[in-house]
């Protein structure tokens, strides 16, 4: 925890309004890419405070709290609480902290920073992969704050690919739409793949990973593959024969031990870490278009501090001065 001499009576805060309107104005693709290139360092894993505990309501709550410094003296501190019987899952803030002059500038809805963050670094990933041409479809699997945030950047970085995102029952379509709504974007709610009116080429999981979210028949078809969701490193969302067939890339090979996609195919010795190529190496290659052609393309990603940090120093430098 990082405790102060003296707060101030009043610091902003950035709710999921503010920040969407930041994503909406502003590339974050940039953002992410920056911090992998600028703040990336491999030999620093990130820091990691666990504590879990009971909530008042009798269900078992976990908090994490994740602090990261920048080299600017700018600190994070990001602190989640976890109880999957609610909706949402995952809340919390993320609170920033200028340490020359040891005092909090500002406090960001850690759920909605979070979603937008992620979305940014896969539809980067795929905007990278398609080079110069776009998907023929885009599928996203879920209906988890992960599946809404990506909704929304990647009908941002593709709005001429028909956008897909599959529910699981009615309730979650209609959660799906009224949020579509509120944050004015578009995509069509399927239930089936055999909804869709185009081939399968991009698809995208964000469900927990207890089940594949697409058949090995249709993942030989599709040329991206983006693992968002499960996060437990012994569930996947895609199938183990497809992880093998596939060119491997990683945000960090840190985030292995989290990631079924990975963790279990080196557990059984198929794989080694050095099999799956770090994100910061993918993004310094030329245009990886040709290795669609070949075989299909899966991004495994987990997620990491500079993320976190690079979405906030991007936000207070785009809100300066601003009120709340």
């Amino acid at each position: 925890m990082f405790f102060l001499a003296e707060v101030p009576m009043e610091i902003p805060y950035y709710c999921k309004t503010v920040l969407v309107e930041l994503a909406r104005t502003m590339n974050t693709r940039e953002v992410i890419e920056r911090a992998y290139q600028d703040f990336y360092d491999p030999s620093k894993p990130p820091v990691k405070h666990k504590c879990e505990g009971t909530a008042p309501d009798g269900q078992p709550i976990t908090i994490l709290q994740m602090p990261y410094l920048g080299p600017d003296g700018l600190f994070i501190e990001k602190t989640l609480m976890i109880n999957p019987k609610k909706r949402p899952g995952i809340t919390g803030y993320v609170t920033a902290y200028d340490t020359t002059t040891e005092t909090p500038l500002a406090t960001f809805d850690a759920t909605s920073l979070t979603g937008l963050r992620t979305a940014a670094k896969s539809a980067l990933f795929a905007e990278k992969a398609y080079a110069n041409e776009n998907p023929r479809s885009i599928l996203i699997v879920g209906s988890s704050t992960e599946a809404l945030y990506h909704a929304f950047e990647f009908r941002k970085v593709f709005p001429e690919t028909p956008l897909y995102v599959k529910a699981r029952s009615e309730e979650s379509k209609q959660r799906i739409l009224s949020w579509m709504k509120e944050v004015s974007t578009e995509a069509t709610v399927i239930f089936d793949t055999k909804e869709m009116k185009e081939p399968l080429d991009l698809v995208i999981g964000t469900t927990p990973g207890t089940e594949f979210i697409i058949t090995p028949e249709e993942a030989l078809r599709t040329r991206v593959m983006i693992a968002v969701g499960s996060s437990s490193g012994t569930t996947a969302e895609f199938p183990r024969d497809i992880v093998l067939k596939s060119y491997r890339v990683i945000d960090s090979r840190i985030s292995i031990p989290g990631k079924g996609e990975a963790n279990l195919a080196i557990s059984e010795g198929k794989l080694k870490d050095t099999d799956f190529e770090e994100f910061k190496t993918y993004l310094n290659q030329p245009s990886t278009t040709a290795a669609l052609k070949d075989r299909p393309l899966l991004f495994i990603s987990k997620g990491l501090a500079i993320e976190d940090y690079a979405f906030v120093k991007a936000a207070l430098a785009k809100f300066k001065d601003r009120p709340r």
